[in-house]
């Protein structure tokens, strides 16, 4: 099975206000602007987005985060 990349790899991606959008100005999301919600971020989603699997501009900024380790905000 292959590794899906996420963003939490990438260093293309920002955090501006509550969105998260990629620096070098690719579509994440079905959104008007092609950013993501912040809330998805906060939850410890995967974040991981099919574009980003084939992308020229990821760059890898570290190794994947574990799940229990991602988010701030955890519904119990």
């Amino acid at each position: 099975m292959k590794v899906q990349i996420s963003l939490y790899e990438c260093s293309q991606a920002r955090v501006m206000d509550k969105n998260i959008y990629c620096k070098a100005g690719h579509r994440l999301g079905s959104r008007d602007d092609g950013m993501l919600n912040i809330e998805r971020l906060k939850r410890g989603e995967p974040l991981v987005c099919a574009l980003c699997q084939n992308c020229p501009d990821f760059d890898r900024n570290g190794e994947p985060i574990k799940a229990q380790d991602r988010g701030w905000v955890h519904v119990t």
